[in-house]
């Protein structure tokens, strides 16, 4: 399969990275010109534990054009720039390729469908945690399940040869009938991690040792969870907390992607993650103050950052 991943951030680098190792033809996009030349030349490294791979990577580029038609186009973008990246990859897609994302947040599904039929377009989560430490550089701080689902029924036929393309991988990959239920649960995920770790400046697994934290972690998921009901949302977990709880340890050393825009001076996804919630239940009048607080904050923090 041909495969183009938009975006060579630590996710984007680490999916790119093991689709290579396994065979297939993937070209990465980036943007810098710096990014590109030091993947040309020392490859990708993605470093798990004790273990160092180093993948020869040669398809890397900024100019989409002149990669020609691909199967399949994997989004892993930041949420913001996610109408940008859909226009700058149409020289890569035509009526036969899929479009993925993988992205966190809400909002990109309808950002990719201004560009490209519905019966084109799958979405996901996945719960591998990933770190950039530099331009190819990927620490993989968690492992975990990938999953599918079809945004139109007739996308639903496309499915199975992403998710053999990711198991041939090692990106262990389910199939889901109800795609909007794991992108809630994605959701409620990242609205009880991303903003406290940002905010704090520590790793997801900090949030559990600081009853405070842990406290306001605990509020924020059972908002999100309460908007979702609200919404005749059926998560995909029994327990949220619990959930959210599990995602913390399972990527305990990991910076969250939202901690990684902080340290590095990027626009945060505030508004498509806790954001997101807040419209939501304003939507069906639920009251969500400690998300509305947390997406404050963060925005403060974005504002005061940008005047000095």
């Amino acid at each position: 399969m041909k495969v183009a991943v938009i975006g060579a951030g630590a996710m984007g680098s680490f999916f790119a990275g093991m689709i290579s190792k396994a065979g297939d033809e993937v070209w990465l996009v980036g943007r810098t010109s710096a990014l590109i030349e030091t993947i040309k030349k020392k490859g990708l490294l993605i470093e798990d534990g004790c273990q160092r791979l180093n993948i020869r990577f040669n398809t890397i580029t900024s100019s989409p054009e002149t990669i020609g038609i691909v199967d399949l186009v994997i989004i892993f973008v930041k949420a913001c720039d996610t109408a940008e990246a859909i226009k700058d990859a149409a020289p890569v897609i035509s009526k036969k390729t899929t479009v993925l994302t993988l992205q966190n947040g809400f909002g990109n599904i309808e950002e990719i469908l201004k560009s490209v039929d519905e019966g084109q377009v799958i979405a996901g989560t996945t719960a591998h945690g990933a770190t950039l430490i530099g331009y190819g550089h990927v620490k993989h701080a968690g492992s975990g399940e990938t999953v599918l689902g079809a945004v139109g029924g007739s996308a639903s036929a496309r499915i199975p040869a992403v998710k053999e393309l990711f198991d041939r991988a090692g990106i262990s990959t389910r199939i889901s009938e109800d795609i909007n239920a794991v992108l809630w649960g994605k959701l409620i995920v990242n609205i009880g991690i991303n903003p406290l770790t940002a905010l704090m400046k520590i790793k997801n697994g900090s949030i559990l040792k600081n009853p405070p934290l842990c406290n306001i972690m605990h509020e924020v998921v059972q908002e999100g969870a309460g908007v979702a009901g609200k919404m005749g949302i059926r998560l995909p977990f029994h327990d949220p907390v619990e959930q959210v709880e599990n995602v913390c340890r399972s990527t305990s050393g990991n910076n969250s992607s939202m901690l990684q825009d902080v340290e590095a001076g990027r626009k945060t996804e505030i508004d498509q993650i806790n954001g997101a919630v807040v419209a939501c239940a304003e939507e069906v009048n639920f009251a969500v103050p400690v998300n509305r607080m947390l997406s404050t904050l963060v925005q403060a923090m974005e504002d005061i950052r940008g005047s000095t």
